[in-house]
């Protein structure tokens, strides 16, 4: 009687220790890590400046497919936010307003395509102002566990 219960669970130990295993394995092949922001500008007084921003290296970008509801791919890209632009308004200048630039919000939690692709923020400003301005990034995580930001250093714009 010992003999057998003995044989029982050590099998039993057996197969928990391969499904532990298997199932390790199987978390391990099925990983999934997104990220998601909100990126804000803030001129300064007497700054005016058109963006063109925009996101490459995410799954979500991949389809080539129109979704339903929309009438292009870019109409859907700029509805989810991987395209933003805001654009120089002349009559801000005149009047000497101080530019308000809307918050880039992507809608989406982006996907990485895979281990090697790097999801990369693309910012393109042009300068509408009568001086050079110097753009900077402020205010981000440099770097975590799992994850590094290595924005372009400040720069000037003639």
């Amino acid at each position: 009687m010992r003999r057998r219960f003995i044989i029982a669970t050590t099998i039993i130990s057996i197969i928990l220790c391969l499904s532990l295993l298997g199932y390790s394995v199987y978390a391990h092949l099925n990983q999934s890590f997104s990220v998601s922001n909100t990126i804000g500008f803030n001129p300064s007084q007497n700054v005016y400046v058109s963006l063109e921003c925009s996101v490459k290296g995410a799954k979500q970008l991949q389809i080539t497919d129109i979704p339903d509801g929309y009438t292009s791919i870019e109409e859907y890209f700029e509805d989810m936010g991987f395209i933003h632009t805001e654009e120089f308004d002349i009559e801000d200048k005149k009047l000497n307003r101080t530019q308000v630039l809307q918050n880039w919000q992507i809608k989406e939690s982006l996907k990485f395509i895979d281990y090697d692709t790097p999801i990369i923020y693309t910012i393109k400003v042009y300068n509408y102002s009568d001086m050079a301005i110097r753009i900077s990034v402020s205010e981000y995580v440099t770097s975590t566990k799992f994850f590094i930001n290595t924005p372009s250093k400040s720069l000037v714009i003639e």
